[in-house]
């Protein structure tokens, strides 16, 4: 969190206690960790779920150097009230520490598509040559 007078000198003492931490504990591999710190004085630490927020603005085409499209979100974040999220962590003053992994497959749910694989594989044999 950014906020006036802004230092990383409490980020960086807390991400080495974080880390020698962690190094004494057994994590699973691949645990990825979004951890985010309040500006002000740090109340403690809360394990916590990514929140949710919604960009109201705009969402603004560009063209980069080389001629391809991207898109930029402008405007400040409205982020969705709930407890247990790391928005609600660092309002409150405390370090979010959310465990997060990279792979977005919803495995549950696999099976419950597969009216949907059916319908894939027919879309499939039909555009085959």
């Amino acid at each position: 969190e950014v906020g006036r007078p802004f230092s990383f000198e409490e980020a960086a003492k807390f991400a080495r206690r974080l880390v020698e931490t962690l190094l004494e504990s057994k994590i699973p591999k691949g645990l990825l960790l979004n951890v985010n710190l309040p500006a002000g004085d740090i109340k403690g630490v809360r394990l916590t779920k990514l929140g949710k927020r919604i960009y109201k603005q705009s969402v603004i085409e560009k063209i980069d150097p080389r001629g391809r499209k991207y898109f930029w979100i402008a405007g400040t974040p409205v982020w969705e009230k709930e407890d247990g999220t790391d928005q609600a962590a660092v309002a409150a003053g405390y370090v979010s520490v959310t465990p997060l992994h990279l792979d977005l497959t919803d495995y549950g749910s696999m099976e419950l598509y597969a009216e949907l694989r059916e319908s894939l594989n027919n879309l499939a044999s039909s555009v085959a040559p």
